[in-house]
């Protein structure tokens, strides 16, 4: 599993992280590609990624850590998973997946298949 922001900012003091390292770690993280769907133009992790940095700053400026917040909005929000054509339906199992599903997992946990559904 790749780390985000502890391998670009691991022995960086907190101190240190200004707003122009901030944007030039959001630009690396936008632009890095999709891990789930290679031909994505986005990768789904850029803004969750810097929501948790900029929660570790907030906690750095109210700790007095840090003078002031970065100003660095965080990148849009997008899947990675559906395309144009994709539909709420999509996302729903037809009965003969929940029956397929159901008899290719061990007896134990078959039941959750069952409630799953």
């Amino acid at each position: 599993m790749h780390n985000y922001l502890m391998t670009p900012l691991g022995d960086v003091k907190v101190r240190e992280i200004d707003t122009e390292r901030v944007r030039a770690l959001t630009a690396t993280l936008v632009a890095m590609p999709s891990v789930l769907k290679k031909e994505a133009k986005h990768n789904g992790i850029a803004g969750d990624a810097v929501d948790v940095l900029k929660m570790i700053l907030r906690a750095a400026v109210r700790d007095g850590l840090l003078s002031a917040m970065p100003d660095v909005p965080t990148p849009s929000r997008k899947s990675v998973r559906h395309d144009g054509a994709h539909t709420p339906e999509d996302d729903v199992a037809a009965p003969t997946q929940v029956d397929a599903l159901y008899e290719a997992v061990p007896q134990p946990w078959r039941i959750a298949v069952l409630f799953a559904a």
